[in-house]
């Protein structure tokens, strides 16, 4: 706003000033108005007119400056504080302070209990070679789950012997019983074998239902999957009871 009123008085000064110089070039008239036979009758009006709104162009000017050299009185600030706003705010703030130490220690508190609460259940590891038993169960379990029903043979007690014999002598039964029995004996007859040795070398123990199961497994168009559920549950039965 300063610099608006400078601009304005520097070109009212100049208007006026070029006024009083074409008044006095041109001279007076009989029709001039009264102001402005005053301008031409009295140049030296004119003249302060243009350096008083010089001057106070300058004044607005140099009012920065002015400021900067002139001292200036500061605001009273008390010297002291009432002593009872300190300890109000003190009190104030050791209040707010003593309630997050006290969430905080509630929080912790509550965390600790979760951890106490939350204890790993303790692990008691597998016997070596009962581990290896129930991993060649579950192999024994996958081998059942890719033949599935395709190898066993739905009997009643109403059925005749001739039908009893056809359905043992289905072309495709036989097929599958021997896929069956090859796959048994190429990927786990052997491991079925060293297990049941060692069950025998180390825990000194001998099952005769695993020994038949083992031994009608092996064998071609009679080779079933009963066989191999029996081994199944012959195994995990010692895997209970070994202890190595």
């Amino acid at each position: 706003m300063r610099d608006l009123y400078r601009d304005f008085m520097l070109a009212l000064a100049v208007l006026l000033a070029a006024l009083q110089v074409y008044f006095a070039w041109r001279g007076p008239r009989p029709a001039d108005s009264p102001a402005v036979q005053v301008v031409t009758g009295h140049p030296v009006v004119g003249l302060i007119v243009v350096a008083v709104l010089f001057l106070i162009a300058g004044v607005l000017n140099s009012a920065p400056l002015l400021r900067r050299l002139l001292p200036t009185r500061k605001p009273d600030v008390p010297s002291t504080i009432d002593e009872t706003d300190w300890r109000t705010l003190y009190l104030e703030a050791n209040a707010a302070r003593s309630e997050y130490q006290q969430k905080y220690a509630d929080v912790e508190n509550r965390l600790l209990q979760l951890q106490k609460a939350h204890k790993p259940l303790p692990q008691h590891p597998i016997p070596e070679l009962a581990e290896r038993i129930l991993l060649e169960c579950k192999a024994l379990q996958a081998l059942l789950g890719t033949y599935g029903d395709k190898v066993k043979v739905r009997l009643s007690p109403s059925d005749s012997q001739d039908t009893i014999d056809a359905r043992l002598n289905d072309p495709n039964l036989r097929q599958t019983r021997i896929k069956f029995s090859g796959d048994y004996r190429l990927n786990h007859e052997q491991l079925v074998l060293r297990l049941r040795d060692e069950i025998r070398a180390r825990c000194a123990i001998s099952d005769d239902p695993l020994e038949q199961a083992i031994s009608f497994a092996k064998s071609g168009t009679a080779g079933t999957a009963e066989n191999v559920e029996e081994i199944i549950v012959r195994f995990w039965d010692i895997a209970r009871n070994v202890n190595i």
